[in-house]
Order: C-alpha cells, then structure tokens, then sequence
C-alpha cells in the first residue's frame, strides 16, 4: 500500500495558499452574445417570452478564464454569480498538484448531512491540521524532557513536514463531532449565528478543535499515534498508526451514531496492520 507523494508544510505556506486558493474566481470577461450564440439560445426560448425579456433574464455572457489560453465560454452571468448558501455553485480551482490540500466532503454518521458546515471546515483543513501536529508536537517535548531524550524517539516532537492525507481522516473525524455538536455550540456562543457568516463560525470549529489537543494530554496514546504517523509516513507502521488513530477517535466519542461500516472497516484495519 502507497500513496503518491503529497508532502507539505502548513507552518512554513502562507494559511491563505493551503487549499484556500479555490475561493479566488479568476478572471472573467463580460461581454454581449455573439450573433450565433443569439440564434441558439432564441430557439430555446418558450414562444410566450420575447427576446429582450429572454436576454434580460439571462443576462450577459461571461468567459471563464482557467488559464491564459484555456476558458469556458460563454457561461450565463446568472449562473456564474449564483450562490447557495454563501458559496458560488461554480468556481475555478486554482491549486496546483503541489499545494492540493482536500477535504472528501461527505456523511461520516447517521444524519451528516450539513454540507455548509463542511465547507466551511474545508476552508480552514490547512490550520486544522497545524493544531493537531502542533499540540501533539508540543505534548511530546514536554514528555520528552521530563522522561528523558531516548535516542529511538529522537524525531518525535521536531516533525512539521508531512503529508497531510496521512492525518485526514483523523481530522475529518474530528470535524465530524464538531457538526454533530454544533446546534449546541453555535446557539450558545452566537444565539442569532447566520450560516453565512462564515469566519466566525470557523473560529468556533478551531477553537473546540485546540480545546480538544488540549485535552489529549491526558488520553497520551492519542498523542503517540500522530507522532508513530509523522514518524513513519506512508510506511506500514505509519499506516497501522493511522487506523489505530481514527478507531480510538471514533471510541472516544461512542455516543455520536458513526457509520457502521466506517468503525468495521477501521477495526479490520488495525487488526489487520498491528
């Protein structure tokens, strides 16, 4: 089992460049309907709708630049501006393979079915992840130095590069149990919240998520699993750590309705790696 490389570094890339680079839209012309794109929609159009009532609904077209040579063309301006729920329902990637940072957006249990907060989640992965490897880096320098340097843990603690996918389902986990929790939370700290406001609401996921390492210091094999990931990345010991991890994850919060095929197939995992 191997992953194709994927190494990054969220605390020496700018927050903003960690998988946040598809909020920017790109470049974009509005222009008028060319004469052939004006037949071909006028044939679209219900007989009771005249033309410039039809055009004034579509508005606009809109070019879609991907690069300096690559476009989609002639996109409706409605749909291009259009939004659900604060997001654009089309926009430009712009991350390159280097800087492809992802979250799988998806139901993890019974219920999960608040995709606005899941964005927002995604928008912050790359910070997410610098609290998970940083407060388990500093926990374990602490322990190091009141235990003593062992020279087979020497790396354990110092690790800041690593492949972010081997602590992804470690974190989409995490921030699984802040959505089933976050009715609670959100009325609590922000009793008139609105969807849309977006920072605020990813503040509060940070928040609980640093809360939680804090906690950690008292579940210490938490702790040793990300560093046997960092340690061992993409290696059977780190995969096994990685399994080991996401069960004792899914353990530690029983009371949230998990998918059961998600808690078998981790199970089989770490008996199958240990």
């Amino acid at each position: 089992m191997s992953r194709p490389s994927g190494v990054v570094n969220p605390e020496g890339v700018p927050t903003f460049l960690l998988g946040f680079l598809a909020r920017k839209r790109g470049r974009i012309e509005n222009r008028d309907w060319t004469v052939v794109e004006t037949r071909a929609l006028c044939k679209g159009f219900l007989e009771d709708i005249e033309k410039t009532r039809g055009f004034s609904l579509l508005g606009p077209a809109v070019d879609v630049y991907l690069n300096d040579t690559d476009f989609w063309c002639a996109v409706l301006e409605t749909v291009w501006e259009y939004v659900i729920g604060g997001y654009p329902v089309i926009k430009i990637d712009h991350r390159t393979e280097r800087n492809k940072f992802e979250v799988i957006i998806c139901a993890l249990f019974y219920g999960d079915d608040d995709t606005v907060l899941q964005k927002m989640q995604h928008d912050v992965y790359g910070d997410a992840l610098s609290i998970l490897v940083g407060e388990s880096n500093r926990y374990t320098r602490f322990a190091k130095a009141m235990l003593g340097d062992d020279a087979s843990h020497e790396c354990w603690g110092r690790i800041h590069k690593f492949d972010h996918r081997t602590l992804q389902g470690a974190h989409d986990l995490l921030a699984a149990v802040w959505r089933y929790k976050h009715d609670y939370i959100l009325q609590k700290e922000i009793p008139d919240f609105q969807l849309h406001d977006s920072s605020r609401i990813e503040l509060l996921w940070l928040n609980w998520l640093r809360g939680e390492l804090l906690s950690w210091i008292d579940n210490p094999h938490l702790v040793c699993s990300i560093q046997l990931i960092l340690a061992n990345q993409n290696q059977s010991m780190g995969y096994a750590a990685e399994a080991r991890l996401k069960l004792d994850i899914m353990n530690r919060f029983s009371y949230i309705p998990w998918r059961k095929c998600l808690y078998q197939k981790f199970k089989e995992d770490v008996e199958g790696k240990c």
